[in-house]
């Protein structure tokens, strides 16, 4: 069992750090107790990493796996992910049209986030991890990403808006390919505690 220290976690990366397993993740819209891995693009699979019957609030069971997230006595790093007021973990299905699906990114408080960093993956398919941003790409459309699962440098896109409370998907194929995705996008919400409109993208 992982005690995440957070309320509602819906995300979790686990790494074995003595050793050379992948990058255990897991992901409330995964079925039941599949994995992803963040260092390949494979689809989500059951891997015997998470026993979700057991997840409370606050804690993450652990499955049979004996070596790349629950072994004696061996040393592992984790980072948990529960939604905020900063934060939005969901699912979205894309629709393989170039006028692509609409994903609102509602934080813990029922309000959409002006997105600023989102992490994006194919549940169903063999598709790369994506990382996008508004740091590198300040404009729309998104003309710069990352690959978790790749050593490869940043690339061009032209695939993803980042709009006023959500992602915009610009493609057939890519991030908007007829699967269905997992994300988490951190950004800010766009309209604080006291009831003030924050300008969107």
């Amino acid at each position: 069992t992982i005690e995440t220290g957070l309320t509602g976690c819906e995300m979790i990366i686990v790494k074995r750090t003595n050793a050379t397993y992948g990058w255990a993740v897991w992901h409330s819209g995964l079925t039941d107790d599949y994995s992803l891995l963040l260092n390949t693009n494979a689809a989500q699979a059951s891997s015997g990493y998470w026993d979700t019957s057991g997840n409370t609030s606050t804690l993450i069971e652990l499955g049979t796996d004996s070596e790349a997230v629950n072994k004696s006595s061996q040393p592992y790093s984790f980072i948990a992910f529960a939604p905020s007021q900063f934060i939005s973990i969901g699912t979205y299905e894309g629709n393989g049209n170039a006028n692509g699906t609409f994903c609102p990114t509602i934080n813990s408080l029922g309000i959409p986030i002006q997105p600023v960093w989102v992490l994006l993956k194919s549940m169903d398919h063999s598709q790369s991890w994506w990382i996008r941003d508004t740091v590198r790409s300040p404009y729309n459309v998104i003309d710069r990403e990352l690959y978790p699962d790749l050593n490869n440098a940043g690339a061009g896109s032209s695939a993803m808006d980042i709009v006023t409370g959500g992602i915009k998907q610009r493609s057939s194929s890519d991030s908007n390919s007829s699967y269905t995705y997992v994300y988490m996008a951190i950004g800010t919400p766009i309209i604080d505690v006291d009831g003030r409109i924050i300008a969107g993208r």
